[in-house]
């Protein structure tokens, strides 16, 4: 199984426990923890990790969402069975293609602005704009608009 379907698996768990928004959360926090400690990573990926170890790593995943305890059971069980399947080093595109499924529950659609340099903020909203109001959006959905910068498009010109 990879990212997207342990991510469909989490969902489904929470949408029939009816805690979407609760592990949402608590999904956000832990991949914001990845992308603050990317030593966190490493650590999950380890193969030699004792039981115990993985015990105390999910404990501390849990501390770093939040979320109460008792309310994130599903949780609790879904990393619970990622560290018996030594598969805790997924966690972390586990999280991204989680926010994607609630994205699209919520009727998000996603646009992502590639540049060389940053853009302005004003060229950004006009952007936002216009897609905002094409077909491409779709009445009773909202835009969320995701700016990247990749300096390569320079240095490959």
């Amino acid at each position: 199984m990879g990212d997207t379907d342990h991510a469909c698996a989490q969902y489904t768990a929470a949408a029939k426990q009816g805690s979407l928004d609760t592990i949402s959360k608590a999904l956000d926090s832990m991949h914001s923890t990845f992308k603050r400690d990317t030593r966190l990573q490493n650590i999950l990926s380890a193969p030699i990790l004792s039981d115990p170890d993985k015990k105390q790593i999910i404990a501390e995943l849990q501390k770093s969402t939040g979320a109460a305890q008792d309310k994130t059971q599903t949780l609790q069980h879904f990393l619970e069975t990622l560290a018996e399947n030594n598969r805790l080093g997924l966690l972390d595109g586990v999280c991204e293609k989680f926010g994607t499924l609630m994205s699209a529950a919520r009727g998000e659609v996603e646009m992502v602005i590639t540049s060389a340099a940053p853009l302005d903020q004003k060229v950004v909203r006009q952007l936002e704009n216009v897609v905002g109001k094409s077909q491409y959006v779709g009445q009773g959905k909202k835009l969320k608009v995701v700016s990247k910068v990749r300096q390569t498009f320079l240095s490959s010109a």
